[in-house]
């Protein structure tokens, strides 16, 4: 969730059952958040327990329940209307849906959910903000997401339910992907007498760092060319970018023609607005729900005047066109700009406007420097770790402490920073349908839904 918030602090292990308000105390985000979090953790956690991972309510009198039923017609399948829970997510489809020509010929198919939570601001859905305000957006909204996946599988297979199910249940929530943040210790001095100053984050305010990953795929191998450029797989290898607070700070576009972009406002103030030489990501709802990076770009020029920004893509991408909005486009699709708060620097390479991602091996120096003494780490798995674009890590730093708040474990008697999964996106997968081809060439669809029945109910 890319809100202004101050730190995300629920955490399941810790088996808490409510958050109780103090009289004359201070009231946080994150308190309020954290209750949300806990009562939604409980009802999704009983609802799997009662109905199981996945599952669509059986009709009380008895009849079948056609939820999220997939029926196929060509080379078009069909998703009934209704309710089927996932990992006790309800999945809403409010009418039927057809999806055209997504079958080819001869092959088989695992028809599956994957279902997740998308962040909305007043910019995706402007009746979130209350209007006798006069503007400023106030909470924001969490959304389920769903979206109906294929994956092909080998001509003529003969595959069953039970092997969709065996194959899901391989697919992982988030990705293997780990990472490691702390705050660079200081060297110490030769002389015997001298005391090292202590490692301390250096920020003037408290922030709530996001290191998201933007292009997906596998770390960089590290070659470089005669002129110490990037080479090898640079072109094609996972890359990430960072933000200090949280990706929150966005621009909607009202219109884009070429590398010229309209935008609604230029922020608050100067704190959160642009200025030149900044990257901006531009994407749109579109792309948000395919999982789709946006472009990156760097900030050219900007006019306080007429609203706008010149953009110029990084000089390693191939001439192309950008993205061309107007206002009937804008109000269905929602682009925006997202100011992203990395740049290169020293040991840091950029592709295509991002971070290209390195994972250490035995040096030092395989720490990737953010700001005001941060430093990340990514860690090989020895497989090949493959990221995902969306995959994100919050790193919060408080000013009072000096410190971030991360995970730290014992290692060789040294107190060191855990590596750690992501904190999201979290996926969930539900089984549909598996379409196959038989021996004799037809075509055949298995239902691969679960139905429960309620514990309790008057009979009909």
């Amino acid at each position: 969730m890319k809100g202004d918030f101050t730190k995300d602090t629920f955490d399941p292990i810790q088996n808490f059952s409510r958050v109780l308000m103090q009289q004359g105390r201070v009231q946080l985000d994150a308190d309020f958040n954290e209750q949300t979090a806990i009562l939604l953790h409980y009802l999704r956690m009983m609802m799997v327990d009662l109905a199981g991972p996945y599952g669509r309510p059986a009709n009380p009198d008895g009849t079948d329940n056609e939820a999220f039923k997939i029926t196929r017609s060509g080379t078009d399948i069909k998703i009934n209307a209704g309710r089927y829970y996932v990992d006790g997510i309800p999945c809403m489809n409010y009418s039927d849906a057809t999806y055209k020509n997504v079958l080819n010929v001869n092959k088989a198919y695992y028809v599956y959910l994957d279902v997740w939570e998308r962040h909305i601001t007043h910019v995706q859905d402007d009746r979130i903000r209350e209007k006798a305000l006069g503007g400023p957006d106030t909470c924001t909204r969490a959304q389920v997401v769903w979206r109906i996946n294929l994956e092909e599988l080998g001509k003529d297979s003969a595959a069953t339910p039970e092997d969709a199910k065996i194959w899901l249940g391989r697919l992982p929530k988030f990705s293997d992907a780990l990472m490691k943040a702390r705050v660079r210790p200081e060297r110490s001095n030769d002389d015997a007498c001298s005391v090292p100053p202590e490692s301390r984050y250096r920020g003037a305010e408290n922030q709530l760092y996001r290191i998201e990953i933007h292009r997906g795929g596998t770390s960089w191998d590290g070659k470089t060319d005669k002129k110490s450029v990037p080479a090898g797989n640079a072109m094609q290898a996972a890359t990430f970018k960072w933000s200090r607070d949280n990706g929150s700070i966005v621009f909607p576009i009202v219109r884009q023609q070429g590398n010229i972009v309209t935008l609604q406002s230029l922020g608050r103030d100067e704190r959160t607005s642009l200025k030149v030489s900044d990257w901006v990501e531009i994407t749109d709802d579109g792309r948000e729900l395919q999982g789709t990076p946006g472009i990156m770009a760097q900030v050219e020029k900007v006019d306080l005047v007429e609203m706008t920004v010149t953009l110029k893509q990084p000089d390693d991408v191939p001439p192309s066109e950008f993205p061309r909005w107007g206002y009937d486009e804008k109000s269905t699709n929602h682009p925006l700009l997202r100011r992203w708060d990395h740049r290169a620097m020293e040991d840091v390479w950029l592709s295509q406007g991002a971070i290209l991602i390195t994972e250490r091996s035995k040096s030092e120096s395989d720490w990737i420097e953010i700001e005001d003494g941060i430093e990340i780490q990514f860690q090989p798995d020895g497989a090949g770790v493959k990221y995902r674009t969306g995959d994100y890590w919050l790193v919060p730093a408080r000013m009072a402490t000096g410190k971030i708040e991360w995970p730290t474990e014992l290692t060789n008697a040294r107190e060191e920073a855990k590596a750690m999964p992501p904190h999201g996106i979290e996926h969930h997968y539900a089984p549909l349908a598996v379409i196959s081809t038989n021996h004799q060439g037809l075509r055949q669809l298995k239902d691969c839904r679960c139905t429960f029945h309620p514990l309790c109910c008057e009979s009909v």
